[in-house]
């Protein structure tokens, strides 16, 4: 299935009709993660939120661990999107798209399945700290998505592949 499945993205730049191979499988997806590491394995035991190679722990999470473990996520994600905003500018915005679709994908999918992971947990399993925690992490979580949606880079980089 093709990454980009929102009709607006598909009308825009039809990447996935264009671009057979830009359809990643799950392991193409880790692969591209694990060459760009986030978080270093002691951190991980000490916060689920940071774990990437498994499952959400939904039993390990607490509402504790959500302030501090978005602060170190949303830091490392910034900085994965400054990098790669910086590479694009240094390459003129021309990708291979292949390449940057997995990058693109990686760091989405590092911040969303921990936020997901967090806004299950609330709906399932609602506390008082579990919603002052997000509460208080939600306006950093916004800024960030806002930021990374907004990236001219990367619309740069995109306009380019459409150009041809």
């Amino acid at each position: 299935q093709p990454l980009l499945r929102s009709s607006t993205a598909t009308k825009t730049c039809n990447l996935a009709a264009k671009f057979p191979a830009a359809s990643l499988r799950p392991t193409q997806l880790r692969q591209a993660r694990s060459a760009i590491p986030l978080r270093m394995m002691s951190t991980v035991t000490e916060n689920p939120l940071l774990a990437l190679d498994t499952f959400p722990q939904f039993n390990s999470i607490k509402a504790e661990q959500v302030v501090p473990g978005f602060t170190k996520i949303i830091q490392d994600c910034d900085d994965k999107l400054a990098a790669l905003e910086a590479d694009l500018e240094k390459k003129d915005y021309v990708v291979e798209i292949n390449s940057f679709l997995s990058t693109l994908e990686a760091l989405s999918d590092d911040f969303g399945r921990s936020w997901g992971a967090v806004n299950h947990l609330k709906s399932v399993k609602d506390t008082e700290e579990l919603r002052n925690a997000v509460q208080e992490t939600q306006p950093s979580v916004v800024t960030f998505s806002t930021k990374m949606s907004q990236s001219e880079a990367i619309y740069k980089a995109f306009k380019k592949v459409k150009e041809g």
